[in-house]
């Protein structure tokens, strides 16, 4: 399966419908699509382009003239499904649940002016060498599971990291966090979030902190 075309009186794709359709490469979403569950597409690794209707309510893939190779809600400037070639948007905030999952082609993205990093949102995207994540506030469970080519990621502003959110990362040496020893203490962490990685520290601006 490389290519879809949804009838134009389709409305909903529900969970896991076209889930690991690994040759998928094209995603154009109708006018009438406005109810896309966010496990969907989970999985489409081959994905490179997306287009939505000008038309449609929900969603956009478009801002201005400019296309961003993903599919954005338009109520909460949110990426839902992204490719190995999104480009984040100025005004995005949010990486939707399962937005770039097992996108294994994806090596980069700009995630600066994210805050949310909602759950499964990379995981699996085994070339993800290197992420901006100082303006993330929040990583959800399973965020970047499995981002075998994390070397390192600095934290800023995190008050959130949820379960498993780095595990699987074993190639994750170094992790850095901006603040003192005493303000990591007050970042709500879930279990295993760093299980399976090198790191033994985490370097904060006073001194390391064992894990």
């Amino acid at each position: 399966l490389t290519f879809i075309v949804f009838p134009l009186t389709l409305t909903t794709i529900c969970q896991y419908a076209f889930d690991y359709c690994k040759s998928l490469t094209t995603l154009n979403i109708t006018e009438n699509l406005v109810n896309i569950n966010s496990e969907a597409f989970r999985g489409c690794s081959g994905l490179e382009s997306i287009l939505v209707d000008v038309n449609n309510n929900a969603y956009t893939s478009r801002i201005g003239n400019i296309e961003y190779n993903c599919i954005m809600n338009k109520a909460c400037d949110t990426i839902v499904l992204g490719t190995k070639n999104t480009i984040i948007a100025d005004s995005i905030r949010t990486i939707g649940s399962n937005a770039f999952y097992s996108c294994s082609e994806l090596d980069y993205i700009d995630l600066s002016l994210v805050t949310v990093i909602n759950s499964y949102a990379f995981k699996k995207c085994s070339k993800l060498s290197n992420v901006d994540l100082s303006s993330v506030t929040i990583v959800g469970n399973c965020g970047f599971d499995d981002c075998t080519s994390l070397t390192s990621i600095c934290l800023i502003n995190i008050s959130t990291i949820g379960s498993s959110a780095f595990s699987g990362c074993n190639n994750l040496e170094s992790i850095n966090y901006s603040k003192t020893k005493a303000n990591w203490t007050t970042v709500s962490k879930g279990g295993s979030w760093h299980y399976n990685c090198p790191a033994t520290v985490v370097h904060c601006s006073d001194g390391d902190v064992n894990l």
